[in-house]
């Protein structure tokens, strides 16, 4: 977990050219979609990173993780299954204050719950940057069935719908993420019949698996 977390931030700084000498372990940890680095679009400021302008904040800025958020550019948000090209990782302030779209987005087609991926992509602040994360690839590890957690939605409360769910072997991902006073809704997420999370043994890593009933 800690050298994927290494491999996670050269990453980013070498994105964000400010390594400033770092150097770290090239061997990639791998997963059913790998972490992403996500590009907001955004112009160029001085040292070649995201910038504001009128005193609004630097998109991509942060101070921890609970500073950002995962959203998409335009108006319409990706239908599913999203990919890691469709999403980016925001400044949750500056991705507020963004001027409100006037224009009706298509609906999106329903997917089975397996092909579902957004819940999968998290912001992360890492060298003071949002940077846009695959779960997938350093919080699923597994050896055995009993490894993995199945839970509903990525967010700092397990959610309370039928649709989302994720299958993970560790929490860490939250750790800067969420505030100790949260305040979760009391409430169980809705589980279809025959959803779990299981271990695939050739990969390694957690997956939500539907038997047929």
């Amino acid at each position: 977990m800690n050298r994927a977390r290494a491999v996670i931030a050269a990453a980013a700084c070498l994105w964000l050219g400010a390594c400033d000498g770092m150097t770290a372990e090239t061997e990639d940890s791998t997963g059913s979609g790998g972490s992403s680095v996500g590009t907001g679009g955004s112009s160029a400021g001085t040292g070649g990173r995201p910038a504001g302008t009128g005193g609004i904040p630097i998109q991509s800025e942060c101070t921890t993780s609970a500073d950002c958020i995962v959203g998409h550019e335009g108006c319409c948000a990706p239908c599913e299954p999203v990919r890691a090209d469709d999403l980016g990782a925001y400044s949750a302030s500056w991705y507020a204050a963004r001027p409100e779209c006037e224009v009706a987005c298509a609906p999106c087609q329903e997917v089975e719950e397996l092909d579902r991926a957004e819940q999968y992509y998290i912001a992360h602040c890492i060298l003071g940057q949002c940077v846009l994360i695959d779960i997938r690839a350093d919080y699923a590890e597994c050896t055995t069935g009993e490894d993995c957690i199945l839970r509903q939605g990525s967010g700092c409360c397990s959610g309370c719908g039928d649709s989302g769910f994720i299958a993970v072997s560790s929490l860490e991902f939250l750790d800067d993420a969420c505030a100790d006073d949260v305040g979760c809704p009391e409430c169980d997420p809705i589980v279809p019949q025959g959803l779990s999370a299981q271990c695939n043994l050739e990969t390694e890593r957690c997956q939500v698996v539907q038997e047929e009933p």
